[in-house]
């Protein structure tokens, strides 16, 4: 590995120390603009802040195949409540990168007509992985709690006993977009990549939206750096 490889690697095992996920309004997430704030400082550049709330979605799950448990995330946003099951309705969907799955309402209707209260979905895709879209909360949900696991185990949630638990809720969220100018240049840490994003980055998924507002000083964009924190 070069010098500079070795660099960026060594900052990316410093993100990834932070927490077991970086998802918006946690205290993972402050303790991540804490230190992207410190990195940025560190280099000379003057900071600034731009809080905004939000409606967070905050949920607790499990899903086992076969009596082990999976790794899995819920469809965030889709419904609130508690809802644990024996006899999800287990299926496959293909892998969106944003927003509803294509035939999400034919799923719903489903599992209404089917008397199911909790689906699992396994989220096709080219690498076999679990793909999570990202979501917004503004965009309206079905009702129907949601858990996603990998693509990979579509065979398995076919023939295997699952069993599934989400309980879900909205809660007061809070985090903030900060943005380093040092002379012309411009580093930007944004909790949402459409909403400060530069023409020259292209940020990772993500699911909230903060205000459309840009920073307060003239800087040209040169680089970003976002961080998807609802599904990692």
């Amino acid at each position: 590995m070069s010098e500079l490889g070795a660099r960026l690697y060594a900052i990316v095992q410093e993100y990834a120390a932070i927490g077991a996920h970086h998802r918006t309004g946690t205290p993972e997430d402050a303790r991540t603009l804490d230190w992207f704030e410190n990195r940025v400082r560190a280099l000379g550049a003057s900071m600034e802040r731009q809080p905004w709330s939000f409606d967070r979605y905050d949920a607790e799950w499990t899903v086992s195949v076969d009596g082990a448990n999976v790794a899995a995330l819920p469809l965030f946003y889709e419904a609130t409540g508690v809802s644990e099951s024996t006899t999800p309705l287990v299926a496959e969907v293909s892998a969106v990168p944003f927003g509803t799955f294509p035939q999400w309402s034919t799923i719903v209707a489903d599992a209404r007509s089917a008397g199911a209260h909790l689906a699992v979905r396994a989220t096709r895709s080219p690498s076999g992985g679990l793909a999570v879209p990202n979501r917004s909360p503004a965009q309206p949900g079905s009702g129907l709690p949601a858990l996603l696991v990998a693509g990979a185990l579509s065979e398995r949630l076919q023939k295997a006993p699952v069993r599934a638990r989400l309980a879900a809720r909205i809660v007061g969220g809070r985090t903030s977009n900060i943005i380093g100018c040092q002379g012309s240049a411009r580093a930007l840490l944004a909790s949402d990549g459409d909403a400060l994003r530069p023409p020259l980055a292209r940020a990772p998924p993500h699911r909230r939206r903060p205000p459309r507002r840009g920073p307060t000083r003239r800087c040209r964009a040169t680089r970003q750096e976002n961080h998807s924190r609802d599904h990692t």
